[in-house]
């Protein structure tokens, strides 16, 4: 069986989340699974409970991260994170429940549409309405959709 944290995914994730002043290998202890359908991402576990609460406190003091909040954070156990980036961003849940299937205890993807435009003072994601619609037909169920939004009309589409 291959090793999960070889993939090319794993590599590019990692790759992203250090040039946004997070590096993943800090905090990591393994890799459980990857996939690289959109949106691509992995499953992981943090080396101890001290580096899941470092990763935590990390990713909540990034002003490149916003805190999900309403309807995006009800859809994720625990705590997921959004990047604020555009076209596309990175999504981060963190939990203390390990997955049943992988193991994991926290997942990263990035997917094709962002959401979040900015952060509040309390570190929460500001979302653009328009994006996440866009994000549920394009990243989610796959269909094209063309939608308002803060920059005009957008389209979104994903292709295999």
């Amino acid at each position: 069986m291959a090793d999960p944290g070889a993939s090319s995914t794993v590599e590019g994730i990692k790759a992203r989340m250090r040039s946004r002043g997070i590096d993943l290998d800090q905090y990591l202890e393994r890799v459980t699974n990857s996939w690289d359908s959109t949106p691509r991402g992995f499953g992981f576990t943090c080396k101890d409970k001290a580096q899941w609460h470092s990763l935590l406190n990390a990713l909540t003091t990034s002003s490149n991260f916003g805190v999900d909040t309403g309807l995006g954070a009800s859809q994720h156990p625990g705590v997921s994170f959004r990047e604020i980036s555009t076209p596309d961003s990175a999504h981060i849940t963190m939990t203390s429940r390990p997955d049943p299937k992988t193991g994991a205890t926290c997942s990263i993807h990035v997917d094709s549409v962002s959401t979040v435009v900015g952060r509040d003072q309390g570190g929460k994601a500001v979302y653009d309405c328009g994006r996440a619609l866009q994000h549920v037909f394009t990243d989610l169920l796959h269909t094209p959709l063309i939608v308002p939004s803060r920059d005009g009309f957008v389209f979104g589409f994903r292709f295999p």
